[in-house]
């Protein structure tokens, strides 16, 4: 079975579909911040430098050719009706399907496959 590792975007009417497999996320590290997306995610909601480069990074293998001009502007659209901490979620889910963090309690319900009851009762 093939997981879907992208997750669309609707900014401004136009489709736009994110996903980051291994060479997006080495691409990512080399422009966030923390220089390291485990880190990242820590300290969330992310920077708007750090949101920037998540989407300029993460449309690359859909959108050839988008710059980070346009990253920018499409940012901006999504600013006049949603918020940053939103878009960051959805940036979220990309990460934890392409395999560059997990799901936590934070981005989901339902408890981890193979968590020993134990853990489970301590929640």
């Amino acid at each position: 079975m093939k997981f879907d590792k992208i997750v669309n975007l609707t900014i401004d009417g136009e489709n736009y579909k994110l996903l980051y497999n291994i060479k997006a996320l080495m691409g990512l590290e080399n422009v966030i911040s923390t220089k390291n997306v485990s880190k990242m995610v820590q300290d969330f909601p992310f920077s708007y430098t750090d949101t920037v480069a998540c989407l300029f990074v993460g449309l690359q293998e859909n959108h050839h050719g988008i710059t980070q001009k346009k990253v920018m502007k499409l940012l901006e659209k999504w600013l006049e009706k949603d918020s940053l901490v939103n878009l960051d979620n959805l940036i979220m889910l990309a990460l934890a399907k392409g395999g560059a963090i997990g799901f936590t309690d934070t981005h989901c319900s339902e408890p981890a496959k193979g968590a020993d009851k134990e853990t489970e009762e301590k929640k």
